[in-house]
């Protein structure tokens, strides 16, 4: 007997002690371990925010469940022995627990809401009922729903092994010899069943119905979701014949709650019950239930749809103003465009700031002309290009730029050793910037930022701090502050090493703190390794992505984090959104559980220290007040950020194109209009890369907006009619001045105006242009065609498509030719101003070599002499050659000041 209870007792250390092993020990060492980085950016609050509520709410459901089940259970079974079915119990409980505080969100979103000072047309409930009331009321619904479904299955596993429940067989049924408890027939079951069970069995049926009536009573909430109409939310049908089927559902559960409770009573004296009438209500239940499908059903097929227009016209109303308000284009402003169509050069030379901002450069080619010229090392990776703009040499200039990561995989397999990986590749070094217009005479991008360390041809560019341990490439922890140096920069045939010297990652001061991260990580070597000291400090979560969505999981953040340069350091700027899928009559986006967004935060990460702080730049969104009331220590005000950032703040392209694309719908604010979805405007397509089409995406522009003096960097995209490829309007946000606000300029529906696709036809159409393409093409060379972009200028419109050429076996894209288009004439020629020039019909010579073309008047009057002076020096000689040689230099220097003279205000 001893040596059983030893073994049995065996078995339970064992699996307590794997269980230990296995899950409670890792689990641990990972909640530890985020709170101590929580701790270090100073965010610990916010862990313990939710860490405390997940905790409460595990501990309150945990309890409720477990009281409740635990009570009916004894009530089945007073008097027995019920301590396995505790343990059971107590195990579900937990299960669950566990499970709700997932639900952490809900029930801190519901404590803390903030009112959307708007209220639904139908209940006239504010808006903030349904985003963070109704949410939480449906939690806690289900949960009950468990707890009541949780004791119906225990008690009638007790009744079941008290044989208080018997199988009634089909021919008779059979009396238990020694059974002294009266049984009678169950009306619902045809079971045999004690009068205890039965009165046990009623009066949960009692609090289901009753818990029942509560759900269809917030069912009727949904019906501003519903889908039944013609449009999203409730329509004729929904309010007309299932919101009273509903209503009616609500008064027959109450109704059949308060029969099983008189059965309930009723059953436990042994009195005659109410079995006639308790099948009945149930039966006028069921049919009520298939009527929430019949009835409206039924009216929307007979009713409405015969005069579908007039009757669903209010409901349209309600769901164009909702919609609109919910993806922020209520305030849009909208204004009459009407293009100009004989405009000359003299415009383009008033507009020379515009002309100089026109992007040439695809970020897709420049990526790779980045990888060929500026990754001097295999190990280092461009990972995206980015647009923004910095005031370079006095002038508001468009840039793109892209930061240098280090890219760990690209190393040879010898060189992936753990202190390589972890302790030697640190981080990547140094951006890449180069406008957007500008290009080499052999077609590569001219650099304000490159090399290894940067160099910068400007005072304002310089960085002193270009080390990068934070970005989109960085995916695993590495220790920095350790007795090895770590790899700088590649410098000739050796290499630079330098000391982490920042604030960043969390400290590795204790043996504790080793163990604990070598847990997390599933790494002996954090702790057996001697060059790991005190002082070292292990940095993880250094992706950006994966950064921001730790600290604050509850944003939606745009896919494309940018990298800026500030008073000389590296930073990204992550845009984060709030959302919901739970705004009333708001019609959802896609696929996705998304019908309000608002951008009403800009995360700022430092590449170096990994410092990440979330600004509020909407503080007027009902969502982002609310997540500040629960975590007051995360958000600062826009206010508090550093003007060096607000100059680079972006309006993100994530949610233009979903404004975009529900504006093309949303635009039609008549009833009738709307329902024959008659004028719905699309984005246009673009002719692509190697002549694929593909919808075109917003892009970020320099321009003079209509009517305004300054210069406005805009996000913009081209709208054309469904099915039609003239352009009907296009649709621009500010980044500037007027943060935030969009226009969109309309053209006249009776005016025809060229849309991309018509552009690109006439591209294609054109015999020089084709001409050239298939030349090109035939030498073994790979024409790329780049992004055509629509350009206002003040009012008027240029098209500007640029073309690359890249080598069979190149990799390096080279920009060579420039497309330009103004009304029906389209021009190919190497770069803007022989396009202009060629455009306008004014004759201009080609343009000087690049070592001229900076030159003053003076200085090319001077050049002139020179080579003049040379020329007669030649002759005297008797030097026919030299002579001819200086006049053709004479000839160059006299076109130079041809074209800066007819067009100094040009060039």
């Amino acid at each position: 007997m001893a040596k059983e209870f030893n073994i049995s007792l065996g078995y339970v250390v064992f699996f307590i002690a794997f269980f230990l092993l296995m899950f409670v020990i890792p689990n641990v060492a990972v909640l530890y371990s985020d709170l101590l980085w929580f701790q270090s950016l100073e965010y610990g609050s916010v862990f313990m925010t939710v860490l405390t509520t997940k905790i409460g709410i595990f501990l309150l459901a945990t309890f409720i469940l477990f009281s409740l089940v635990s009570a009916n259970a004894y009530l089945a079974d007073r008097g027995g022995n019920i301590k396995r079915k505790y343990i059971a119990i107590a195990i579900l409980s937990a299960v669950i627990g566990l499970t709700l505080g997932g639900s952490w969100e809900i029930v801190l979103r519901y404590l803390n809401q903030t009112n959307f000072g708007v209220s639904d047309p139908i209940f006239s409930k504010d808006i903030s009922f349904y985003v963070f009331t109704l949410p939480f009321y449906r939690l806690v619904q289900n949960f009950l729903f468990f707890v009541i479904f949780s004791s119906i299955i225990a008690i009638t596993i007790i009744y079941l092994n008290k044989k208080e429940i018997i199988l009634i067989k089909p021919e008779v049924a059979v009396e238990e010899e020694g059974y002294t408890t009266p049984r009678q027939e169950f009306p619902l079951t045809g079971l045999e069943v004690s009068k205890k069970a039965k009165a046990h069995f009623y009066g949960l049926m009692a609090l289901f119905f009753l818990l029942l009536s509560w759900k269809h009573y917030l069912d009727r909430f949904d019906v501003l979701y519903s889908e039944r109409g013609v449009i999203f939310g409730a329509s004729y049908a929904d309010i007309n014949a299932f919101l009273p089927v509903l209503s009616f559902l609500v008064f027959i559960s109450i109704i059949t709650a308060i029969l099983f409770l008189t059965s309930s009573v009723l059953a436990s004296k042994a009195k005659i019950g109410t079995k006639g009438l308790l099948t009945a209500v149930v039966a006028i239940y069921i049919l009520a239930l298939l009527g929430t499908v019949v009835y409206p059903g039924v009216i929307q097929q007979y009713r409405v749809l015969p005069n579908e227009i007039s009757m669903e016209s209010e409901y349209i109303e309600n769901n164009i103003e909702y919609t609109r308000t919910a993806y922020g284009l209520d305030d849009i402003q909208e204004v009459a465009f009407i293009p100009k169509e004989n405009i000359s050069m003299e415009h383009m030379s008033e507009n020379q700031d515009i002309i100089k901002n026109i992007r040439l450069w695809d970020w897709r080619p420049l990526k790779q002309t980045y990888k060929q010229l500026q990754e001097i090392r295999s190990y280092y990776d461009f990972n995206d290009v980015d647009v923004d703009r910095y005031t370079i040499g006095g002038e508001y200039t468009q840039v793109m730029l892209s930061a240098r990561e280090m890219d760990y995989e690209q190393l040879s397999e010898e060189a992936k050793t753990w202190v390589n990986r972890h302790l030697l590749y640190t981080h990547g070094y140094g951006i890449c910037m180069s406008p957007v217009n500008k290009f080499t005479e052999g077609g590569l991008p001219e650099f304000f930022v490159k090399d290894i360390p940067p160099k910068s041809t400007f005072k304002n560019l310089i960085i002193e701090r270009p080390e990068i341990y934070y970005g989109e490439r960085t995916d695993h922890f590495i220790v920095v502050k350790t007795t090895t140096e770590e790899f700088d920069y590649p410098k000739g045939d050796r290499n630079e090493f330098t000391i982490y010297n920042g604030t960043g990652g969390v400290t590795l001061n204790s043996f504790v703190e080793r163990l604990i991260m070598s847990t997390r990580f599933g790494d002996i070597n954090l702790i057996l390794s001697r060059y790991i000291t005190p002082e070292s400090r292990i940095m993880f979560n250094r992706n950006i992505h994966q950064r921001v969505r730790e600290i604050a999981p509850f944003l939606l953040y745009d896919s494309d984090p940018y990298v800026v340069m500030v008073d000389g350091k590296t930073y990204w700027i992550q845009d984060a959104y709030t959302y919901t899928g739970r705004y009333p009559y708001s019609m959802p986006y896609g696929n996705q559980d998304i019908n309000y967004i608002r951008n009403s935060v800009k995360v700022v990460v430092d590449a170096y220290n990994g410092d990440t702080i979330f600004y509020v730049i909407d503080p007027g969104d009902p969502l982002i007040k609310t997540y500040t009331n629960i975590f007051p220590d995360l958000f600062k005000k826009f206010e508090e950020m550093p003007d060096g950032f607000k100059e680079h703040i972006r309006y993100p392209e994530g949610l233009f194109n979903i404004q975009a694309n529900v504006y093309g719908v949303y635009h039609m604010t008549d009833p009738t209009v709307f329902y024959n979805k008659e004028d719905k405007w699309v984005v246009p397509y673009e002719i692509y890369g190697r002549g694929i089409k593909q919808e075109m995406a917003p892009y970020y522009i320099i321009t003079r907006l209509p009517e305004e003096e300054s210069l406005e960097f805009i996000l913009m995209i081209p709208l054309t009619p469904k099915n039609k490829d003239n352009m009907i309007a296009w649709m621009g946000a500010k980044c500037d001045k007027d943060y935030g606000k969009l226009i969109i300029y309309k053209f006249p529906k009776e005016k025809l105006i060229y849309g991309p696709m018509q552009i690109e036809a006439r591209i294609d159409q054109d015999d020089q242009i084709s001409q050239q393409l298939t030349l090109w093409s035939q030498y073994g060379s790979d024409v790329i065609r780049g992004n055509l972009l629509v350009i206002p200028v003040e009012d008027t419109l240029l098209y500007v498509e640029p073309l690359y050429i890249k080598a069979e076996q190149a990799t390096m894209p080279e920009l060579k030719r420039i497309i330009v288009s103004y009304r029906s004439k389209v021009v190919m020629e190497k770069n803007l101003d022989l396009a202009f020039s060629k455009l306008f019909e004014i004759e201009i010579k080609e343009i000087p070599p690049r070592e001229r073309e900076n030159k003053t008047i003076g200085e090319l009057i001077d050049l002139a002499l020179d080579h003049f002076n040379s020329a007669q020096n030649h002759i005297r000689k008797g030097n026919w050659t030299g002579f001819g040689e200086e006049l053709e230099e004479l000839e160059r220097a006299l076109i130079d000041m041809e074209n800066v003279t007819r067009y100094q205000l040009y060039t």
